[in-house]
């Protein structure tokens, strides 16, 4: 193979490696703007917060709802870390290897993290914006049914 054709085939290798990190921040991009709209679950949490401890008198049903209301609000930070990571990686500020290492270095991991594509982080933290919709709904239902039924 003469030195033009290595030149080439590298080339081409580059470009596909350079569509792979445009793919990967579109993912990215794509998955930080979407867990961006967490903010109006986390509005509706405390409207309804509000609402729950205006209306309930009982402890051990105010003691719920804080619980409630205690893992949402984790999970909603959570969901905010993961948009301004996202985001990073979108924009070519951090790389996902050095973003593991961080973690790990800041005690933020308690194991060295499995090694994991764009797409699949992308997929993880779209999962936790799903449960941290569903527990909405929860919480809305339960309070719901509490009023009603109390």
């Amino acid at each position: 193979m003469t030195n033009a054709e290595q030149g080439k085939k590298a080339a081409q290798g580059g470009e596909r490696e350079c569509r792979q990190t445009a793919d990967d921040r579109a993912l990215a991009l794509v998955t930080a703007r979407f867990l961006a709209t967490h903010r109006l679950f986390f509005l509706l949490n405390l409207l309804q917060l509000a609402v729950c401890l205006t209306i309930f008198t009982h402890f051990a049903v105010i003691a719920g709802f804080l619980t409630a209301f205690a893992v949402l609000f984790y999970l909603h930070v959570r969901l905010y870390f993961d948009t301004l990571i996202f985001r990073d990686f979108a924009e070519g500020r951090l790389e996902r290897g050095k973003f593991d290492a961080a973690l790990l270095e800041l005690n933020l991991a308690c194991k060295p993290p499995k090694v994991r594509d764009t797409k699949s982080r992308c997929a993880g933290a779209i999962r936790l914006y799903k449960l941290t919709a569903a527990l909405t709904l929860v919480a809305i239902v339960a309070a719901l049914a509490g009023y009603y039924l109390g």
